[in-house]
């Protein structure tokens, strides 16, 4: 059996918060003796990522998306419980875990700041001890896929942000590591750049097995890479499935859209829900518009564009599903709380 790539269980992060009171009085209380308060981070949080998967890993700022990472990455130990990353304890074994992975993380570079782009890709691929062959060849794919050859002769401080993120992701990437971390790969850069990356990473992913964990708040990412999500709020995993089970979850309804140039008659509401299949109703009729809304584990979009053609000719007919980023909006809100 294929056993999965990465497996967490029940891991618990806690974190003591220095208290600061306010004005002179505050500060002189907090010399003499220092108070905490205990925050819980990630709350007995439970996972298994299987391998060659694209994991989306989402959440709202504070959830505690950013410690799991750290402990997945192996920078923190879990105060309880453990967490796996292709057999390696990635704290207690963190050269074997290093070897076997890459990241990507916003504020942190593996490039040399003052060394032309190809040097730095040299130097990071001879710390995991890749070939010089191998490396030019692997150089050459990200330079032809991400469209880095103008950028390989600069130093990486001359570079602007989507051209330095697509060079971070070829660094990551170099030794081609089985597990990819990928912390906001997309953000801030234009449309252009966002499909050479993301089509880079399907490629890798595809040729290579490799599995990817990807943190976002860019829901085009979400819908262009993942085949899953994992949510997490408040410490504590909230949804961990495929994406369209995630959108039944939150927003199971789906959208019929009718479209009449002359029209809808008067008492059409009452007609039409008479004669729709259980699980769909009329939510309004407008001028030319008639929405109706269906639950499709009760009924299907077809039977409601039957039931409705039955009585009238519409001259549009438009099924619409949520989105991804709608649905997260409502998570975000409490929807799974």
């Amino acid at each position: 059996m294929n056993t999965p790539a990465i497996v967490a269980r029940q891991l618990t992060k806690d974190y003591s918060i220095a208290d600061r009171g306010d004005g002179l009085r505050g500060s002189l209380r907090t010399l003499a003796g220092r108070r905490t308060t205990k925050v819980r981070a990630v709350d007995d949080v439970s996972f298994e990522i299987p391998r060659g998967a694209i994991v989306g890993f989402l959440g709202p700022n504070g959830a505690g998306k950013s410690t799991t990472i750290k402990m997945m990455t192996g920078i923190i130990r879990p105060d309880t419980g453990d967490v796996s990353v292709l057999g390696v304890d990635p704290a207690r074994q963190r050269i074997r875990n290093a070897q076997q992975i890459g990241v990507v993380f916003g504020q942190r570079s593996q490039l040399s700041w003052d060394v032309p782009v190809r040097e730095s890709l040299r130097l990071v691929a001879s710390i995991y001890g890749v070939t010089r062959a191998d490396t030019e060849s692997v150089i050459a794919s990200a330079a032809a896929e991400l469209e880095l050859g103008p950028l390989l002769a600069k130093p990486t401080r001359q570079l602007s942000l989507g051209q330095k993120m697509r060079c971070e992701i070829a660094a990551a990437l170099i030794h081609r590591p089985p597990v990819v971390y990928l912390d906001e790969p997309t953000i801030g850069l234009d449309v252009q750049v966002k499909e050479l990356i993301r089509g880079y990473l399907q490629r890798i992913n595809r040729e290579f097995g490799t599995t990817i964990v990807l943190t976002t708040h860019d829901m085009g990412d979400v819908e262009a890479l993942c085949q899953s999500v994992l949510v997490i709020d408040a410490g504590r995993v909230v949804f961990d499935g495929a994406i369209h089970d995630l959108k039944d979850t939150v927003e199971p309804r789906r959208t019929v859209i009718f479209r009449r140039s002359s029209g809808w008659s008067e008492g059409i509401v009452e007609e039409l829900n008479a004669v729709l299949p259980d699980g769909a109703r009329v939510e309004e009729a407008q001028d030319a518009v008639l929405t109706v809304v269906l639950d499709p584990l009760t009924t299907t979009s077809g039977r409601v564009v039957s039931a409705v053609a039955s009585r009238y000719e519409s001259d549009e007919v438009s099924v619409h599903e949520p989105t991804i980023e709608a649905v997260v909006r409502q998570i975000y809100a409490g929807a799974l709380a």
